[in-house]
């Protein structure tokens, strides 16, 4: 029986992301855990991402969410225009600004580094449409890159990687799957890579 159910389940959740794509309007900001504000971006007219507030009517995401192979893509959040600040391709991180959604909550950065088999939480809009929070654990710290075993679906890059204290260790970057699909590795812009990017006063 229980088997059945847990069929029903997966059935129900499978059809209810097919009819959820890109949706005409934004979702309202999400709050995982309690930690800080999560939104959808929207870049241009078909592309999509996460970004996550960090205050002061500052979002940090990931840089191949804003941008395209030709140019610049227009950016809004929950149906508002959103400006570009920063961006760094190397690194695939962007910062965007919007001070005009009321009710944000900002993340706060862990003092430190994250270590092997720390739990974390990788968050996000899944298809655009489906707001979602993985659970997984460091496997690897490599070369600023944090690599955990929390899926990362389409959609979900961008969104902020958090710890067991809920504040920020990453952004989600991508997944090496063998499948295609949410199962295998996940890469995130590591904290002092971060860091780095939000005070660096020459990528701007």
């Amino acid at each position: 029986m229980k088997i059945i159910i847990n069929l029903l389940a997966v059935l129900l959740f499978f059809c209810s992301c097919l009819n959820q794509n890109i949706p005409n309007l934004s979702p309202a900001p999400e709050n995982p855990l309690g930690a800080g504000s999560v939104v959808l971006l929207k870049a241009g007219e078909s592309s999509f991402g996460t970004a996550f507030y960090i205050g002061k009517g500052r979002f940090l995401t990931a840089a191949h969410v804003v941008t395209s192979k030709e140019a610049m893509l227009p950016l809004s959040i929950n149906g508002h225009k959103t400006t570009l600040l920063k961006i760094d391709e190397d690194w695939d991180l962007a910062l965007v600004y919007c001070n005009t959604i009321p009710g944000l909550q900002a993340f706060e950065f862990a003092d430190n580094e994250p270590k092997v088999k720390d739990e974390v939480y990788a968050s996000g809009w899944h298809n655009g449409s489906l707001f979602a929070t993985s659970y997984g654990k460091v496997s690897q710290i490599i070369k600023g890159y944090v690599i955990t075993s929390a899926p990362i679906n389409k959609g979900c890059s961008g969104g902020p990687l958090i710890n067991g204290d809920l504040k920020v260790i990453g952004v989600n970057r991508s997944i090496l799957s063998w499948s295609g699909g949410w199962n295998g590795v996940s890469i995130h812009v590591g904290l002092k890579q971060i860091k780095v990017f939000l005070n660096d006063k020459t990528n701007n």
